[in-house]
């Protein structure tokens, strides 16, 4: 039993380091870019497209997941232009599956956060199967070992709201695929379903 502890330790001790991996930190640096460098380059030139009081951030959240399943996830998107937004999310299912994304969204209506949205996603996915039945206090084989990081690729396509007098409410619907790259290549729907947030 004291095995089995020390051996689930140092893989929770692992999670944690995977977090600043090589290739994360490059995510990391890529966010930072986009987030910090970007909008400000763009931020001028909207001053006088956009009114003061337009919403340039997003806050949102799947509540459905949180309370029906064991599926978290949290997502903040910030305006570009006024069709042209960056998002960041991360989410996780159980302890078998975690992921970091970047999303770009187009909004062909022109008004950010409002409409139809398309885009690609880029992102980062661990994925850990169920530990084996035959795997003991005993075994040779540490749980890190099983677990696999990898490159995702992929787009999706939704609908967003915004609503109240403010419209500070948000609300978002959507699909699409992502194929994970290296190692063995798996493709898989992602479904968005009915995130709720906050315009400011």
């Amino acid at each position: 039993m004291d095995n089995l502890q020390a051996i689930e330790s140092r893989y929770f001790f692992r999670r944690v380091f995977n977090i600043i991996n090589s290739i994360e930190r490059q995510m990391f640096i890529l966010a930072l870019f986009a987030f910090f460098i970007t909008p400000a380059d763009t931020h001028a030139q909207d001053e006088h497209d956009e009114p003061l009081d337009s919403h340039r951030h997003v806050l949102s959240a799947n509540p459905f997941g949180l309370v029906l399943l064991p599926w978290y996830n949290g997502e903040y998107e910030r305006r570009m232009k006024p069709s042209l937004s960056l998002g960041i999310s991360a989410s996780q299912w159980t302890d078998n599956f975690v992921a970091t994304t970047l999303a770009f969204r187009y909004y062909p209506s022109q008004k950010v956060f409002q409409g139809i949205y398309v885009g690609p996603r880029i992102g980062i996915f661990r994925t850990t199967p169920p530990q084996p039945p035959n795997l003991t206090a005993n075994s040779d084989t540490p749980l890190r070992e099983l677990t696999d990081v990898q490159l995702g690729l992929g787009f999706e396509f939704g609908y967003a709201w915004l609503i109240g007098s403010e419209q500070n409410l948000s609300i978002s619907i959507g699909s699409g695929a992502t194929r994970l790259l290296g190692g063995e290549s798996t493709a898989f729907p992602v479904l968005r379903f009915i995130n709720l947030g906050w315009a400011f």
